[in-house]
């Protein structure tokens, strides 16, 4: 059959991509990292044009840092309000960039230590190729030049219905509220700490050593004990043993096998890649603990099992009621904040059974079609709109060759995943994207 695309909203060249996916129940579907075996010699009998621009990453998109202002909503023009965003990661830097973007009467303020941007989810490159960490990081002072977005060093002490307090006793009021604190490995996880920055890491040069100081660390062990096979945890143990092959790695799965919960194919590619490498040990029954790496000849650790929320600020504040038991930070269907009307939060501190998965372009998602309108909506006095249900999902990178994918269903082939993120994992394209000049990355 034939397809024609219409656009008249491409003002420079795009590559247009046929992407073959194949449902996850179909018997002809060849593990992303296997061998490609097919049942049969004819190709798959359903080719699946994924172009939904709600499923493809913004990062993929021209409309990502769109010219519309935040993502073509109506202007705000009224008096003058202040819009403070606590947070330095991936969800309050993408809603500064789109608000940079844009024309409407408000006074921004990002509140972070640190005076850059982490690319976290590449720090386990970064990592087994230190050389190149410094490509994890963008500086502040290149991404808000404009002057719409202010960056002011600190962090939160306490928030009240009216203004932030920050760790300095400055007080920052505000007419709208952004919490985006993340979340952080907890202590005792061991050298999983640092696939974040942690607080005191407040400079780009700073986290470039960090990262390059453990990546020394990992070069001299003597073997390598990564706790968890969750995302963080088989990208950890994918790109250690990949750049190490005589390096002893223990990939402790826990109660469950390798890949469960994924659908069947990426299961199966990701048992297949772990067991072509001879120099790692999947473990699975016990869970593994930091105590237990020595007598498994282990002496750097990676406890990739759950992060806590970056959120103890606002207990014993206005906002402590809007805390669950774990702290997380409790939303409304449009992202705000329960019982909060000028307050909203998302990413990695709010709560899970609140909004849905933030990770990876979810994030971005967020930023550009939820949260940013909805703080021009709630302005303007319009109704505001809910977040999308997002499916579960994501793209593995195990190195620069190997990678699995899926998106609820639909399974992306070891091309694609090699293709769209396992060369840079996205930093030369964000950097590009963040700072509207080609990619600059300290030394």
């Amino acid at each position: 059959s034939r397809i024609t695309f219409r656009s008249t909203s491409l003002p420079t060249p795009h590559l247009v991509l046929l992407l073959v996916a194949t449902p996850t129940h179909s018997a002809l579907t060849p593990p992303p990292l296997a061998s490609s075996h097919r049942t049969s010699p004819s190709p798959d009998p359903l080719l699946l044009l994924y172009s939904s621009f709600s499923s493809l990453p913004p990062l993929f998109k021209n409309t990502s840092l769109n010219k519309m202002g935040i993502c073509g909503s109506t202007p705000y023009k009224g008096a003058e309000k202040n819009v403070v965003i606590v947070g330095g990661g991936y969800a309050a830097v993408y809603l500064c960039a789109h608000f940079q973007k844009s024309m409407h009467n408000l006074r921004i303020t990002i509140l972070s230590p640190g005076d850059y941007f982490d690319v976290a989810w590449a720090s386990p490159r970064a990592i087994a190729e230190p050389a190149g960490a410094n490509r994890n990081v963008i500086q502040f002072s290149k991404i808000f030049k404009n002057g719409r977005v202010k960056h002011k060093s600190g962090s939160a002490a306490s928030v009240s219905k009216t203004a932030v307090t920050t760790n300095t006793g400055e007080v920052l009021p505000y007419d709208v509220l952004v919490i985006a604190t993340g979340a952080l490995y907890p202590a005792g996880s061991g050298d999983v700490t640092a696939l974040k920055a942690t607080p005191g890491i407040d400079t780009a040069a700073a986290r470039v050593k960090q990262l390059r100081d453990l990546g020394a660390k990992v070069a001299g062990a003597k073997g390598v004990m990564v706790v968890g096979a969750g995302f963080s945890g088989l990208e950890v143990a994918g790109e250690i043993a990949y750049t190490y092959p005589n390096l002893p790695v223990k990939l402790f799965t826990g109660s469950k096998p390798l890949g469960h919960g994924m659908p069947a194919s990426v299961q199966k590619g990701l048992v297949a890649s772990f067991a072509k490498k001879t120099n790692v040990t999947v473990i699975t029954g016990p869970r593994g603990s930091a105590a237990d790496a020595e007598q498994h000849g282990c002496d750097v650790v990676f406890m990739c099992t759950g992060m806590v929320p970056t959120t103890s600020f606002l207990q014993g504040g206005d906002l402590a009621g809007a805390l669950d038991a774990k702290g997380f930070v409790q939303t409304t269907p449009t992202l705000q904040v329960k019982g909060f009307s000028n307050v909203f939060s998302f990413g990695d501190c709010a709560s899970p059974s609140q909004s849905p998965s933030m990770s990876g372009y979810h994030t971005i998602n967020a930023a550009a079609g939820v949260v940013g309108p909805n703080i021009i909506r709630m302005l303007n006095g319009e109704a505001l709109k809910p977040v999308k249900p997002a499916e579960e999902g994501g793209m593995i990178t195990l190195n620069k060759s190997e990678g699995a994918g899926y998106m609820g269903t639909m399974v992306f082939p070891n091309f694609l995943v090699k293709m769209m993120k396992s060369g840079d994992l996205f930093r030369g394209k964000m950097s590009g994207e963040l700072t509207g000049a080609p990619p600059s990355f300290v030394k």
